[in-house]
């Protein structure tokens, strides 16, 4: 039987669920949400980090645009006549001694517009 405590571990294993996802469902979800809003911004925050002791679980709405489960992360989404003309993914800022003890995470860059379509 397994018996996983470590936060950096599972966080880890999260991390990796957003690699097995396909970025273009992501990115198919984003554009059906345009096409209903027509025109207009949508900004959505995932879940805060927070300063008590309990497991990390992401905003159900923000992970089903984005596939994102890093904590403090937001999307912004410009739709104009039914098409996305931005999108924009607020990331936490690469903090390897965060990492160190909590595990790996998502950071600005190709690796995130890649991985999320």
């Amino acid at each position: 039987m397994w018996n996983i405590s470590s936060t950096s571990l599972c966080n880890f294993f999260l991390l990796c669920n957003l690699f097995d996802q396909n970025p273009k469902e992501f990115s198919s979800r984003r554009a059906a949400l345009a096409i209903e809003i027509q025109d207009g911004i949508v900004f959505l925050e995932g879940t805060k980090e927070s300063e008590l002791e309990q497991r990390f679980a992401q905003d159900d709405d923000f992970y089903y645009l984005t596939g994102v489960e890093t904590v403090n992360s937001a999307v912004l989404l410009v739709a104009e006549k039914g098409k996305l003309a931005q999108e924009i993914l607020f990331l936490p800022e690469k903090n390897l001694m965060w990492e160190r003890w909590n595990g790996p995470r998502l950071a600005p860059g190709k690796e995130a517009e890649k991985l999320t379509g």
